[in-house]
């Protein structure tokens, strides 16, 4: 199937695995080249060293826009709220075809991967009404394996280096993807004691908590306000959708905070839960979970027989 000549109206999602300057472009030129072509909105969202690859090898750059992957990976359903107001806006100008050649910034923990894994797994529905032509970059020299087999099974194709596509026999439907996705390993962080415990804490107690465990890290004052936010919202859920008793665990290190919200339910059974904007997130406290995707940087929830617990962390590693 050629990249080139794309009727499909819909979302068309490639993976492009490379392992060279030469294999990256081999993939990414001719999705830009088209755009060009045809006039289509086309977006580059690379970092510097490849960005300046790109535009040393087009003999123009017109027609394209660059943008920062700083700004708009930041976390999974903030790019994901960010990309279709960028959409919706093209869309409502007159586009008919867009493309984005993107490149998500290297995890730097299982952690954090996790919440992008959901993330590419998600494009299909998050984007899918949308006549978008994404290619997602990934360097196999710097992208771990386990990385690099999520990427295989949430893109239906796959570039090739010689501008065309193909299917992807390892793709897994989404749903199927996200149920089947394991709980991160716990964070570093909890390799030791909690440095607080809170049993039973309304929504006030975990905002007292997280103050203190913001102080006790040393959190810049929005990452503060954004952790109080966050497990206010969490213990707000557990009390309204799960079971009793509902715990709050904090861990505070330098620059840092992981936080888990326990309690003796189900958990939430939409595999899409704090992604997609709020006109899917209903019930089963889908806003408050959205909410807390927007302000934390590695959101999890572990569903299993002993009830279910959301962990989120907040700063960066150091």
């Amino acid at each position: 199937m050629s990249v080139l000549a794309l009727s499909h109206p819909g979302l068309v999602h490639h993976s492009g695995i490379y392992g060279s300057d030469e294999e990256l472009l081999a993939l990414a030129l001719p999705v830009l080249r088209e755009g060009q072509r045809a006039g289509e909105p086309t977006m580059v969202c690379i970092g510097p060293r490849l960005e300046h690859l790109v535009r040393s090898a087009l003999p123009h750059t017109d027609g394209l826009t660059f943008l920062s992957p700083a700004e708009r990976y930041v976390r999974p359903a903030a790019t994901i709220k960010s990309f279709r107001k960028l959409l919706d806006d093209l869309v409502a100008g007159g586009a008919e075809r867009i493309r984005i050649v993107g490149q998500i910034p290297l995890a730097t923990t299982p952690q954090s991967w996790h919440g992008w894994a959901r993330y590419e797994a998600a494009v299909q529905v998050a984007y899918g009404a949308y006549p978008l032509v994404s290619l997602c970059l990934y360097d196999s020299r710097t992208t771990p394996a386990e990385v690099l087999a999520d990427v295989e099974r949430t893109h239906p194709t796959l570039a090739t280096r010689d501008g065309a596509s193909r299917l992807n026999p390892a793709f897994v439907e989404p749903v199927a993807f996200l149920r089947g996705l394991p709980a991160p390993e716990p964070d570093p962080a909890q390799s030791r004691p909690p440095d607080a415990v809170l049993d039973r804490p309304d929504p006030h107690d975990a905002r007292q908590a997280a103050i203190a465990a913001a102080a006790t890290a040393g959190l810049a004052e929005e990452d503060s306000l954004n952790l109080q936010l966050a497990l206010s919202e969490l213990t707000s859920n557990a009390h309204l959708h799960g079971s009793p008793p509902v715990t709050v665990s904090l861990w505070a290190g330098p620059g840092r905070v992981v936080a888990a919200v326990s309690d003796l339910g189900p958990g939430p059974h939409d595999p899409y839960v704090g992604l997609l904007p709020l006109d899917r997130a209903g019930g089963e406290g889908g806003r408050g979970l959205w909410i807390v995707h927007q302000v934390c940087s590695d959101v999890s929830i572990e569903l299993g027989d002993e009830g279910c617990t959301v962990r989120i962390a907040v700063g960066e590693h150091r």
